[in-house]
């Protein structure tokens, strides 16, 4: 029995290197299966010894690879920003707008509620701030061509706006008058389970372990909240145990029906397939182009148009719900800053390519009143009355394949695409059809 080459390139060199020796061992009686055992140790500890050496010409390497790639870089980023720049500096300027809106009111109101001893607004205010944040990772991901993780970003917003609606909602009641309380102590609950999680696994990290006395601290600490709150207080949103009339600890999911943020699940779930590592997340990272799959690894020059839009939604709930939540009464210029602001996002957050049709731009929706046959649905941001207002839904091309690689020469680029352009790529085995 001879070894035959099933390889080519490096492994050449490796199977010549081994097959003699192999060879010699099959000779003096040993099966291909023992001599196969003899050599992969050898093998191995020949691959440490080169190893070493191949690290240290790639770090003699690695400034010319990293000056092409800045260069590469570079040229996305012009074209990038010729299709974009305008629409990604409008979101910039809203968001520093709604930062403005709430430094305006921590400034206006953080004394009062100092000396009031008011945990609403030291909830409310603490949300917002990283929801504002939160938003310029998302401008940070988008301007980068990272759309696929400001849509996980913009997830995150969505669950600060659902939590501040509820505290903002519910956290004046007097059957609640507790709940912002609850809501900030909570950490403490957290911190005392992640501390029991870092204690089990701190040796395997190589790392210190917590000392006995903090351990029991914190547990007491843990203990004495959930005396004084219920055994609900433990579960993930136990601080809001009581508020849909239910003794049971609720769901994230129940916190959005509270609050009539339900329709939103639909994007709340295609944001948390780029946040776990699931099929479906899987599968959208896998792109077609002229017939041909790809797996994206890089940037790309489409697809801001969802993240951008439900970001700038829930920021401006996270801003309303802030107002509505101030005690007292609060200044008309407070509300006419959260008016312009709205306005302008309403009219001016276009994401548009040129002068060719643009994939999210809410001013023509707004102006039409959807009274044009159309059959665009609106956005129903909030539906009681005193907070809802009505934005549309992005308006999306019909889906195509979503491209990852430069377009044939003389092609448009594929810059007018939604997520729903996505859908249309098929993992690189999916049979016919499916």
């Amino acid at each position: 029995m001879r070894l035959q080459r099933r390889t080519t390139g490096f492994d050449d060199d490796v199977f010549d290197t081994m097959a003699p020796g192999v060879h010699r061992a099959m000779q003096q009686g040993l099966s291909l299966e023992k001599a196969m055992e003899l050599a992969v140790p050898a093998l191995h500890e020949a691959l440490d010894g080169v190893a070493p050496r191949i690290a240290q010409d790639l770090v003699r390497r690695a400034p010319r690879m990293l000056r092409r790639h800045r260069r590469l870089n570079r040229g996305f980023e012009r074209h990038f920003r010729k299709h974009w720049g305008k629409a990604l500096d409008r979101f910039y300027a809203i968001v520093v707008c709604a930062e403005e809106v709430g430094h305006e009111l921590h400034r206006g109101h953080r004394e009062a509620a100092a000396e009031e001893d008011d945990p609403v607004f030291e909830a409310l205010i603490g949300l917002y701030a990283r929801a504002c944040r939160i938003a310029r990772e998302v401008h940070h991901l988008l301007s980068g061509g990272f759309p696929f993780g400001a849509l996980a970003r913009s997830r995150t917003l969505h669950e600060l706006a659902v939590i501040t609606i509820v505290i903002a909602d519910y956290g004046r009641e007097e059957e609640h008058a507790d709940l912002a309380d609850r809501f900030i102590q909570h950490a403490m609950i957290a911190h005392y389970t992640d501390a029991k999680q870092y204690q089990e696994n701190c040796e395997a990290l190589g790392r210190e372990p917590l000392s006995a006395e903090d351990m029991a601290r914190m547990e007491q600490e843990h203990d004495l909240l959930v005396e004084r709150y219920g055994k609900t207080y433990k579960e993930r949103y136990g601080w809001a145990t009581g508020v849909d009339g239910r003794l049971s600890a609720p769901t994230f999911r129940d916190l959005e029906g509270l609050v009539d943020m339900s329709h939103l699940r639909w994007h709340y779930r295609q944001q948390s397939h780029e946040v776990h590592a699931d099929a479906t997340g899987w599968e959208s990272n896998v792109l077609e182009s002229g017939g041909r799959a790809y797996l994206t690894t890089d940037r790309v020059n489409f697809g801001l148009a969802e993240p951008a839009h439900l970001a700038l939604v829930s920021l401006h709930q996270c801003a309303a719900s802030l107002l509505a939540g101030i005690q007292g009464d609060f200044k008309t210029k407070d509300l006419l800053a959260l008016k312009a602001r709205r306005t302008w996002s309403m009219t001016q957050a276009t994401f548009s390519s040129g002068s060719r049709k643009p994939c999210f731009e809410l001013t023509s929706a707004v102006k039409s009143g959807y009274s044009d046959g159309g059959g665009v649905e609106p956005l129903v941001v909030r539906r009681r009355p005193r907070w809802s207002y009505e934005s549309s839904r992005p308006l999306r091309l019909p889906p195509k394949a979503a491209r990852t690689v430069a377009p044939p020469e003389g092609a448009d680029p594929p810059l007018d695409q939604s997520r729903e352009a996505h859908h249309s790529a098929r993992p690189l085995l999916a049979p016919e059809g499916s």
